[in-house]
This record gives structure tokens, sequence and C-alpha cells, in this order.
């Protein structure tokens, strides 16, 4: 980089765990120009370093580690750490944020680590004051996410931790990274990809300043952001209830009753937590909210255990309570379930743990298949076995923890009335109770088919319409706040409750999110209402001194988008692949998202048969093809040698 560009750091190290080499690079400034910052500039070093059809446990997959370009700044939210790869569940683009550790990683002297190869041997990474070594780790293999991170702690002090547990260095496709012993980057199998080269830590410190390039007029628009963000009507909810706030009767018509046809009774739990389970509430660095919580059993057999959580209900506890029907007189339990998961470093939301309980009662598979397990509804002691086993990967639960084609192949003809998409489980039934909450095609469902992510069901950006039941005016207040041109709002919004076009406002919902990722900041909603798409482009400009307008941004998101469309295009994904498979829906379902998907192609510009972006968008963005979907074959473009430190 020529020169400092404000709040970026302007490094980026290469590391090779193969080879034990690190070489350190400057950020291109027309990176930050082109790319905005974590995300976007993660998006880039994934499409032009990790090869077309490479094996995503082979040693040229690549993990790229980022810190977004507001991290350490006055931005209220400001935190998220990003990780990208090439996803081992599909194939597909990865990628998987926390609130922790960023901070760490670019007060260490990065903004991004791009790690590739594979070492023989265990070991962890030490990112020290604008130094990266790499440090054994064969002391720590095999230890739970908890006492890793406590090891590391005393050996390394002064540090945060991010780490994989048992299920990562067994490399199963649903392992996540876990940041200081409570923070899940869960999605995308990224904890897989640690394993596979044998990376068990990352540990970081260090004291490198933020140098804003216009620190009088930044910190001004930062300290408003904070007064709107605590101004917020719903902040005192979360701070009390965390996750919990999205599902009570405030949080749109009919929260809780949806929620008890999954079989929760949320008012009682909502009690139970305020009551027997919330300890204190904890905080992400940068952010005056604090929705996160430190649970604390105060009964039963467990009663003493002070469990840090990233959520009280969310991604942790609502696979144990809804889909594993754990009753709430056992609500300890279902936390203790959760909290195994977080020391084994697997995801809640594994096909194997989500869906168990549902072929165990279809009679798909039986106590002689599951080696005597009984996993019917509610039994949590072998449910807590099976996650052992998933962890583990040894018995009945070893065996499901792996992509939903390969345990269909192994189980026929079981599972053969069961669909495989993007690698992962379909029973129609289950996946209709959610998508007919409201709207049929809401934006959160459609973005369960489209998202180029990896992860499929449960990866989706968020936006009001999370919740139906949005009026009309509030959806188009929404639409304004995140950029869309005023010529557009009424083409995209009809004025009535719930009335969007689905695909035309999830394109945009995506890069107003893009925008907020790349920056590193939280997309929580008390957050993001006090960043609407003006106020960033006006902290971007003052923090970096790379003036731009919000039209800037969003060109610049949807050049991060059709990037990562164009890594899932070169490994075999188009339109056909990506919708769900034939059969799975009914006419009018399949009409109706097919009208969706011809909309969201429409606006981002791609071939609507083929979902590939075109050569005409392409050029207007400025992306050269350095991949032909068609011949798969992929030009790399490196930075220059001289760049290299």
């Amino acid at each position: 980089m020529t020169g400092k560009l404000g709040a970026f750091v302007g490094k980026i190290a290469f590391v090779d765990l193969g080879a034990k080499t690190v070489e350190v690079a400057d950020l291109p400034r027309e990176w930050a120009e082109k790319y905005i910052g974590g995300q976007g500039i993660a998006t880039k070093l994934c499409y032009d370093l990790i090869p077309a059809g490479c094996d995503p446990y082979g040693p040229e997959n690549r993990i790229i580690m980022s810190a977004g370009t507001f991290i350490n700044t006055m931005v209220p939210g400001a935190s998220k750490l990003l990780l990208n790869t090439k996803g081992p569940l599909n194939n597909r683009y990865a990628t998987s944020s926390s609130g922790i550790f960023a901070d760490k990683l670019k007060a260490g002297g990065f903004d991004h680590v791009v790690i590739s190869g594979q070492s023989e041997t265990p070991v962890y990474l030490l990112v020290d004051h604008g130094q990266i070594s790499i440090k054994d780790a064969s002391h720590l293999w095999g230890l739970d996410t908890k006492l890793a991170t406590e090891q590391l702690w005393m050996e390394e002090p002064a540090s945060s931790v991010i780490t994989i547990g048992p299920a990562g260095e067994r490399m199963a496709p649903n392992a996540i990274v876990l940041g200081q012993g409570h923070s899940t980057s869960g999605s995308g199998g990224l904890g897989a990809i640690f394993g596979s080269k044998k990376l068990k830590a990352v540990v970081a410190r260090g004291n490198t300043p933020v140098e804003l390039a216009d620190v009088n007029r930044f910190h001004g628009l930062a300290a408003r952001t904070i007064r709107d963000v605590m101004n917020g009507p719903y902040v005192p909810w979360w701070r009390e209830l965390g996750t919990l706030v999205q599902l009570q009767d405030f949080a749109g018509p009919g929260a809780a009753e949806r929620t008890e046809k999954m079989g929760l009774k949320i008012h009682e739990w909502t009690d139970i937590y305020r009551h027997k389970v919330k300890d204190r509430s904890m905080t992400c660095p940068g952010c005056p909210v604090a929705c996160k919580q430190q649970i604390g059993l105060t009964e039963g057999e467990h009663a003493g255990k002070l469990l840090p959580m990233s959520c009280s209900l969310g991604t942790l506890t609502a696979p144990f309570l809804t889909g594993a029907g754990i009753p709430l007189e056992h609500y300890d339990e279902a936390i203790i379930c959760a909290e195994m998961c977080n020391r084994l470093g697997i995801s809640t939301l594994s096909d194997a743990i989500s869906w168990i309980h549902r072929l165990y009662e279809d009679g798909v598979f039986t106590k002689e298949d599951t080696d005597g397990l009984d996993l019917s509804k509610g039994n949590y002691k072998d449910l807590q076995e099976f996650i052992r086993q998933v962890a583990y990967g040894y018995g009945f639960g070893g065996e499901l923890a792996k992509p939903f084609e390969e345990v269909q192949e192994a189980y026929r003809p079981q599972l053969d009335r069961y669909y495989n998409w993007k690698g992962h489980v379909l029973r129609k039934e289950s996946e209709g109770e959610g998508r007919h909450w409201g709207k049929r095609w809401s934006v959160l469902f459609f973005s369960h088919v489209i998202d180029p992510r990896a992860d499929g069901p449960g990866t989706a950006y968020g936006s009001p319409t999370w919740m139906p039941g949005r009026s009309g005016k509030s959806l188009k207040r929404y639409g304004k706040s995140i950029g869309i041109p005023e010529e557009d709002i009424d083409r995209i919004f009809t004025g009535e409750t719930d009335g969007y076009d689905t695909g035309l406002l999830t394109h945009r919902v995506e890069l107003y999110n893009l925008i907020l990722y790349s920056l590193g900041t939280c997309q929580r909603s008390f957050i993001s209402k006090a960043l609407p798409t003006d106020r960033v482009a006006q902290l971007y400009s003052y923090g970096t001194g790379i003036e731009v307008s919000q039209e800037d941004l969003l060109e610049s998101a949807e050049r991060i988008i059709t990037l990562q469309r164009m890594f899932n295009a070169r490994e075999g994904y188009s339109r056909e692949r990506e919708v769900y498979p034939k059969g799975y829906l009914d006419d009018d379902e399949e009409r109706e998202l097919n009208a969706c998907v011809d909309a969201y192609y429409g606006a981002h510009g791609w071939d609507l048969e083929t979902g590939i972006p075109t050569d005409e968008t392409l050029e207007r963005l400025g992306i050269q093809r350095e991949v032909d979907p068609r011949t798969s074959q992929m030009g790399r473009q490196p930075l220059e040698p001289s760049s290299v430190s």
C-alpha cells in the first residue's frame, strides 16, 4: 500500500504451514478502494488463491482470517472476525463470523492472514505485535476448546484465542471454530479446514493503533451513532434477553405462537431464563449493548456450573429444546448439550444433530442401527452420547457426521425418500413449516436457497423481514436506509404488510449486509438501524481518506457477491444445482420460487438460465473473468513480488 490508508493496518500475512514460512505483503490501495475491507478483500483472496476443483481438505485450500475496516474504532459493534475458505460440506464458498478476536488480530498488525499448506504435526499460530510465528501444538491436540483456550491463555498472556475441538481435529464437515471459549464461528465447516491443516488454534495480541484519516469528524459521527444505538427502543430488552428478544410477543405478530408450534413454550422458557439461568450479560469488543450471556445453572445435578454462551437461545439451545424435544423441566440438560457442542467443536445446527430425532421417529433408523441408543425426542442422555460420537468420530454418530450424500449412500434404501441439497438432508414436511410462516418466500427463506455461501439452511443475511407482519411504511423506511434509490422503492415495496418483491429485496439486503461484513460491524438490528448506508459512507470516508458515496459502497458489495458467485460457478454450481431438487416443491411453490430467482438474478445482472454473471456485468464491475465456468480454467493474479517484505 502506498502510504498509510486511514483505518487499515495495511498488511496481509501469507502463512504456509507445510513449508513453515510467513511472508508479509502491503495491502494494495486499489483493493481497499474496490472491495471496502474485511469480507470484500477476503473474497478476492479466496477467488484469486484457492484453485478451482481443489480438495477442501487439501493443502491448496486457504483459510483467510480478516478484520474489517472499522475494527478497533469507535463504531459500535465493530468486532467481527471473518473466516473464509472453500467449504468441506459441498465445495462451495464458505464464510463464518464471530464477535471475538478481530480486535486482537488487527492490533497484532494485520488486516488479513492467509493460511495455506498442511503441517505434519499439530501447530498454532501466534500473531504478536506485527510478527507471526508457527508454534508446536502437540500438547493441545485432543483437548476440547475450553481446555485448549485456558492453556493458551497461560502460555501466551494478554492474548485472544480461537481454537478447534476434537470435531475439527477429525475434520467433521460441520466443525466450528470457537473464540475465547464462547463465541462461535459456526457455519461453513471452518473447524474442519483448521483440522485438515493440523492448525489447532490462532492466538493474537498487540497494540498497533488505528490511524484515522480525519479523527475529529470520524469520532463525532461515531459518537452520534453510539447514541442512536443506545436510544433504540429494544436495547434494554436485548441486554436482558439476548436473542430471546426475537421470539417475544413484541418482536412481531405471532412470534411466540410460531415458536410454540415448534414445541417450545416461549413464555415459560423466558421466565426460566430470567430467574434460573442468566448469570450476567457479556459483550463483544466495542459493543455498548451486551446481548450475550453467561449462563449459571443453579439447580439439579449441574448446579454451580457457569457457562459462557454467545446467545441465550438462537443457534445454541434451540435445536435441543425444539428439534430434540428436551422438556423444559430438564432445561439444564438442553444447555449442557449446547455446551458439549461448543467444547467439542461441533455445530449445533449439524444435520447429524438437528435431524436424527426426526429420522429416528420416522423409523428410518432403529436401535439396531444406532448401536442401542434411544434417540427418540426428550432422551437427553443418549443424545449427549450421540453428540460425543459425532465429535469424536466413533459409533453411529460418527457415521452420520458426514455430507448427506455420503450418509445416504451408506444407508440405502432407508434414506432414498429424503432429498440431498448442497450436502444437506431435506424433508419436505419440516421445511414447509418454516416456509409458510407468513409470506411463502420471505427474504429469510429465499436467502437460504440463493445465498452463495456454503451452508444452505441456516445461512441468510439479516433484515426486518426475519419476522413477518412488517407494515408497508416500515419496510419502505428500511429500504431507504439500506440505500435503495427512491425510483426503485415503489418497484420493490407494495405498501402492504409484508408487501415486497422477494427477489429484488433479497438482492438489496445482501448488498447492505456485505458492506457491514466488510467493515467488521455486527448486523443485529440494534446496530444496523444506526448505520444507514449514507452514514456508513461518511464514516468510511473519514476513517480511510477514500471519498466514497453510498452508491460506491453498494457497487463494491455487488462486486463482492459476484466474485462469490463466480467462485461457486467454477465448482459446477449453476441455477439447476442451486435451487431445491426436482420434486421437493409442489408446483405452486416451484413457480413462485422461480419467479424470485428470475428477479434476483436479473437485479444482479446474472444470466437467468445459469445464474453465472454475464460479461456485461463483469465489465461494469471491473472484474476480469479469471475463471471461465464453462471450462473451469483459472488464472491467478497474486500480489506483486515487490510488495512482499
